[in-house]
Formats: C-alpha cells, sequence, structure tokens
C-alpha cells in the first residue's frame, strides 16, 4: 500500500511540476509550413505577420522590441553556416525601402548541435540608416535529409548608446540570447 502511495505521489510531482514549468515558460507552438517546421515562441508576443512564406513576431513588452523574421532560405545547396553568413549580409528594409548597413561587427559564431537540422548561429551589431543600432542574430538551419533551409533573424534595438549602463545591457543581451537559444531548439520538422 505505502509502495502505491509513493508511486502516485512522484507521479503526482511530476506533473506537478511539468504544469508548473509549463505555466511559467508561457511558450505557444507554431507551425509554419512554407519551411516545413514548427517551433515555440513566448505565448505573449505579437504575430506581425504570417502569411505566405515569411513569419515575423516581436516582444512587445520587451524595452529593446526583440523580433523575429523566419522564412524559407531558397537555395538548397547553401549548408546552415552559408546561410548565416548569407543572412549576415542581408539588407533591412523599412517597407518597400531598403535601408544601408553602415557597419557590421559580428561577436560570436557558433553551431548546434543535437538538433533534427543543422544549425549555425551569428551574432553582432549593425549600424542601420543614419542612428538606429541593432544587436543582430542571424540563424541558418539546414535538414540534412533534404534540401530544405530556414533563415532566422533575430534583432533588438541597441539601447546603450551613451555606454553609461553597461551591465543592464549585458544583462539584456544574456536575457535575448536564452530565448532565442530556447526558440532555436525548439524547430522541429513538420
Amino acid at each position: 500500500m505505502k509502495l502505491i502511495q509513493i508511486k502516485s505521489l512522484i507521479v503526482f510531482s511530476l506533473l506537478f511540476t511539468q504544469m508548473v514549468f509549463s505555466q511559467e515558460a508561457g511558450f505557444k507552438r507554431w507551425n509554419l509550413k512554407a519551411v516545413k517546421a514548427s517551433f515555440d515562441l513566448p505565448s505573449g508576443w505579437s504575430i506581425l505577420e504570417n502569411q505566405g512564406k515569411e513569419f515575423v513576431a516581436r516582444d512587445q513588452k520587451s524595452p529593446e522590441l526583440l523580433s523575429l523574421r523566419i522564412g524559407p532560405w531558397q537555395d538548397g545547396k547553401l549548408d546552415a553556416k552559408g546561410i548565416a553568413n548569407a543572412g549576415w549580409n542581408y539588407k533591412f528594409e523599412r517597407g518597400s525601402q531598403e535601408i544601408p548597413v553602415k557597419n557590421r561587427m559580428l561577436f560570436i559564431e557558433d553551431e548546434f548541435s543535437g538538433l533534427p537540422f543543422n544549425a549555425y548561429l551569428n551574432f553582432g551589431l549593425m549600424d542601420v540608416g543614419n542612428t538606429d543600432k541593432f544587436y543582430v542574430v542571424v540563424v541558418g538551419l539546414a535538414d540534412p535529409k533534404s534540401t530544405d533551409r530556414i533563415f532566422m533573424r533575430f534583432t533588438w534595438n541597441r539601447k546603450d548608446d551613451d555606454g553609461k549602463d553597461k551591465e543592464k545591457t549585458k544583462k539584456s543581451q544574456q536575457r535575448n540570447l536564452e530565448l532565442i537559444d530556447k526558440i532555436i531548439k525548439s524547430v522541429q520538422n513538420l
């Protein structure tokens, strides 16, 4: 009898922990047929575009306006690193107008392992237009079993232009990079 009670208590504890974690995490699963993949995003994000081939979402509550653009990469011959590198040199647009990138500083290049896709990431800072500065994470995802390729670009505004609060900027970067890591690791084939 005690063994059954202990097993029931363990099962209840595991289910309760999982329930609390999933409520805490607050993620929602998205299926994108255009890229033949699904992924998780925080449920509080606003979806700006989800028609056709591109998906655009933004964390409106974030002071830096962290945003994600995801879509298929047309060249099925490029590997994940090739997509990330090509995406790093991709143009920025507002509406139909191209915005010149004045400076690109690459901080980190990294490869992910253990995912259903090969994944490669570039992270850095770009000066765009006259005054805008963005942190940019470009991710290339390549399915090793097919020619399916995905391009992801995360951006957020740089808020430390005066350089006064470097600790706050560092925490913000860390928080955004941890969230981006979770989103990338959640990508699955459809």
